[in-house]
């Protein structure tokens, strides 16, 4: 991140997403030195390793996300008990410091699900394609497969 009114010396995040009952997008997102990498696995306008480059507006309001999150109060889990919601597992690394956070769609502060959705929204603009791969740490719990809908209850009066 490079805006004068910036005080990120370094920054990284890693955003891994699990399928779901519906079609839930299923990605990896790597955002360093102001590139998003994107690996769209399913439900996405295309598949496949792909990159944005930030532009100028994009780092002011990146910053500004960033900035509204209370990063030493996150917590390392947002989780509830329901049944069809899409996971993030997500990593991010600001200025040397390192946080771990797993949550369900909708249970993370309300601040972090915008700035992750921030960074993830980017998948739909002028991404260019990429001929290199890349691996992510935050894959590693998170489901590639789409959850299967369970059956509908019988019922019991007939």
């Amino acid at each position: 991140i490079s805006c004068k009114d910036n005080y990120y010396e370094s920054l990284y995040f890693e955003i891994s997403t699990s399928g779901c009952y519906k079609s839930c997008p299923i990605l990896d997102a790597k955002l360093e030195n102001n590139v998003i990498y994107y690996n769209l696995i399913k439900h996405n306008k295309t598949d496949g390793y792909f990159e944005y480059k930030l532009t100028e507006k994009n780092i002011i309001k990146l910053n500004s996300l960033i900035n509204s999150v209370l990063i030493d109060s996150m917590k390392e889990e947002y989780s509830s008990n329901m049944p069809d919601v899409q996971e993030f597992n997500t990593k991010f690394i600001i200025n040397g410091k390192e946080k771990n956070v797993y949550f369900l769609e909708n249970e993370a502060p309300k601040n972090y699900q915008e700035l992750i959705d921030f960074i993830i929204s980017f998948k739909d603009h002028e991404i260019k394609i990429m001929d290199t791969t890349f691996n992510i740490s935050t894959r590693y719990i998170m489901p590639f497969n789409e959850i299967t809908i369970p059956p509908r209850p019988r019922d019991l009066n007939k």
